[in-house]
């Protein structure tokens, strides 16, 4: 783990990204997301070398979107 000398060298890199302006709340499938949300998860993904396994759309339970390579829906 890092001490706190080692983070107090750290420097962050920022990225800056293209939004959406419509709602995914209602959004139900990856798919179905805006193309810069997809394009914002993937780098994510490439950033953390991790696939994303579950996406939420708002806080209810069923504003969840599971992805399809981990769960085939």
């Amino acid at each position: 783990s890092a001490s706190l000398n080692e983070l107090d060298l750290a420097e962050p890199i920022y990225e800056s990204h293209p939004g959406w302006l419509s709602s995914i709340r209602d959004v139900s499938t990856y798919g179905n997301l805006p193309p810069n949300a997809k394009a914002y998860l993937r780098r994510i993904e490439e950033l953390l070398n991790l696939p994303i396994s579950l996406i939420s759309v708002g806080p209810e339970r069923e504003k969840t979107i599971w992805m399809d390579h981990f769960y085939g829906s």
